[in-house]
């Protein structure tokens, strides 16, 4: 009985209804500016001595500078993991194998936040101009 008022309660006209896109729109826009805080803040701590306060400084206008690239750094993330879910989703129905969706997915969904967090260092690396690690660099007065 529970089953049927769940299904009922998550099909696209319901969550329309109870507002829960236009709340979820809501707090990713109030998101935001923390992650724009705290994107290269450790970073700009650890490995370059900047203060924390400045270094959460420096983080917001280095998104901010940067926000077009973000914007479809973002996009192409959220394509990444819609797509694969959606794929994955496709796949596991064709095969009759529905149920086990969400056993499947949590593996799939720890292995693309892994690739995403890893992403962040080439984030860093195109903000700040950091060459490859162990390149050296050559002065032109020879």
């Amino acid at each position: 009985m529970m089953g049927a008022a769940d299904e009922a309660s998550t099909t696209p006209e319901a969550l329309a209804a109870q507002g829960t896109l236009g709340a979820l729109f809501f707090a990713t826009l109030l998101y935001l500016p923390v992650a724009m805080l705290f994107w290269f803040a450790p970073v700009l701590v650890a490995w370059h001595d900047v203060p924390p306060a400045k270094a959460l400084f420096f983080s917001v206008v280095s998104c901010w500078r940067n926000r077009g690239a973000f914007v479809v750094y973002g996009v192409l993330w959220f394509s990444v993991a819609l797509g694969t879910s959606l794929a994955l989703s496709l796949l596991l129905q064709a095969l009759g194998a529905g149920a086990y969706a969400l056993t499947i997915m949590m593996p799939v969904t720890i292995l693309i936040v892994t690739m995403l967090y890893c992403s962040f260092y080439a984030t860093y690396r195109g903000c700040f101009g950091v060459q490859e690690p162990g390149a050296t660099t050559t002065t032109s007065g020879r």
